[in-house]
């Protein structure tokens, strides 16, 4: 009742201002604000642009005209495409009591942007690759898939599967590196030390050698770390080359000449049209993500996002929602935002007492032309 808030308000007023808790429930007390930057110009526009488009539902917020009134933090929403952008939009929030921002920032942006926020003392969630969220002092947190997460939850699958000698096939450059290294780190620290690794150049790929040196090594799994267009050429090449994909059973155990393995992808595998496309060939390859629609958590978001902006749901839409209510959460809760875990959104959970703050993926596997909850 609103009577209630009141009467809460000056019993507040009358202890002493530097006392811990009335501090905290002064804090809990006042409107939640938080910011949020996206690239809403330059080539990330698009992702942005998006984003923006369904930020009230990702929020959990609603219209004026709902019948139970507008609910949900209010968002201060601003350009974040360059580095420049975004240190004046953070000062900016600063400025105007902004509680914590949120923001979607490529690695052009991420350092500058994290050391704004640090500058400023104003917490700072960051959906990005780069390092420098959780790099320097604390006060900035990273949430995202990044390769590090993504190599250690493959290799886990690979190791809990039985798999006993790897193969990374990948691209050479960042990317296939970063995903390999990570990959390679787990397998060997889960004991496993059969494991090799095929490279080829973006674009000048020889996918039918590739296939065959492939198996001509033997494995019993395969980390595929790659773009969804060269995964559709990788897997056919190696189908022709007598290595096929297994499922929970094997398909082709009686059948001579065909080797059958585990195979592992990256969250960009997480797509329809790959699923599709390659459903002869991928038919019971794992998959991790951040978040999948056909999974329980995930599908409330996935109809929420389709009847606000029209478009499928992604990882990003996922796991800025759920910084969205964490930082709303620890508001509302007179907490620092270091002291909450928030795990009923739409991904595994975000805890924000470590600087990662998405320590664990979900796992589909394709099936029947799309995609299903991994068994």
């Amino acid at each position: 009742m609103a009577g209630d808030g009141d009467r809460l308000r000056r019993a507040l007023e009358a202890l002493p201002a530097d006392d811990p808790e009335a501090e905290r429930a002064r804090a809990a007390l006042s409107p939640t604000r938080l910011g949020v930057l996206l690239p809403l110009s330059g080539r990330s526009a698009p992702i942005g642009k998006q984003l923006e488009a369904a930020l009230d539902v990702l929020a959990g917020r609603r219209g004026e005209d709902h019948p139970e009134g507008p609910a949900g933090p209010t968002l201060t929403v601003r350009d974040a495409g360059t580095a420049p952008a975004a240190v004046a939009a953070l000062r900016a929030m600063k400025r105007e009591d902004v509680t914590a921002a949120i923001g979607v920032f490529d690695h052009t942006v991420a350092a500058e942007a994290a050391a704004a926020a640090r500058a400023e003392g104003l917490p700072l969630i960051m959906l990005t690759l780069s390092d420098a969220a959780v790099e320097g002092d604390a006060g900035t947190w990273r949430a995202l898939h990044t390769p590090k997460l993504v190599g250690r939850t493959a290799a886990a699958l690979l190791v809990d599967r039985g798999a006993t000698r790897a193969v990374v096939l990948r691209p050479e450059g960042a990317y296939g590196e970063a995903h390999g290294a990570w990959f390679r780190a787990a397998w060997r620290g889960a004991g496993r030390r059969a494991l090799d690794e095929v490279t080829w150049a973006p674009g000048k790929a020889d996918w039918g050698r590739l296939a065959k040196r492939v198996a001509g090594l033997s494995p019993d799994a395969i980390f595929l770390p790659a773009a969804p267009a060269d995964v559709a050429q990788a897997v056919r090449h190696l189908a022709a080359a007598g290595v096929w994909v297994r499922g929970k059973t094997k398909r082709f155990a009686r059948e001579k000449g065909v080797h059958e393995v585990w195979l592992v992808g990256t969250p960009e595998w997480y797509d329809p049209r790959l699923a599709e496309a390659g459903a002869r060939y991928l038919e019971g390859a794992l998959v991790p993500v951040p978040w999948a629609a056909e999974l329980r958590q995930g599908a409330p978001l996935a109809q929420q996002v389709q009847a606000a902006a029209g478009r499928r749901a992604t990882a990003f839409d996922a796991v800025l929602a759920d910084a969205l209510h964490a930082a709303t959460v620890a508001h509302r809760a007179g907490r620092p935002l270091e002291a909450v875990r928030y795990d009923e959104g739409a991904t595994a959970g975000l805890d924000f007492g470590q600087r990662d703050a998405l320590t664990a993926l979900f796992v589909v596997e394709v099936g029947g032309g799309g995609f299903r909850p991994a068994e």
